[in-house]
């Protein structure tokens, strides 16, 4: 079951993402119901019963489209995620720390499709 701190802070999360979007995007009636909406999401986790809908297709101003998951759905899988990555091990081939940074030796391995090298250069002695 996703605890509702977890829930609490996806919430945090996904209004941060979708703070700049237009009036009449999902995020603010996800916000103004925000308590009602909750007690829904954690009621319909809790059965196993949580339906995702499908993407939204959006032209933007410039023409290209998009697609994304609703509000909620969004916090859902942000809520999932953030319950389940505790229990998954971290592989030997990560490139990140704990902290979600590039590791040095990491970025010296990282190219582009020129061959140039974008990581910091590298001093022998």
């Amino acid at each position: 079951m996703i605890k509702p701190h977890l829930i609490d802070q996806a919430f945090q999360w996904v209004c941060a993402q979708r703070r700049n979007y237009p009036d009449n995007a999902d995020i603010w009636h996800l916000r103004f119901h925000w308590q009602s909406e909750r007690a829904r999401i954690l009621q319909s986790l809790s059965d196993g019963n949580y339906d995702f809908a499908p993407l939204q297709s959006i032209t933007k101003a410039d023409g290209t489209n998009i697609h994304l998951w609703r509000s909620r759905d969004a916090l859902v899988l942000k809520a999932l995620t953030l319950a389940i990555a505790p229990l998954l091990p971290i592989s030997r081939r990560c490139p990140m720390d704990g902290a979600g940074r590039w590791l040095p030796e990491a970025l010296e391995n990282i190219s582009t499709p020129w061959g140039i090298s974008t990581g910091e250069p590298r001093v022998r002695a």
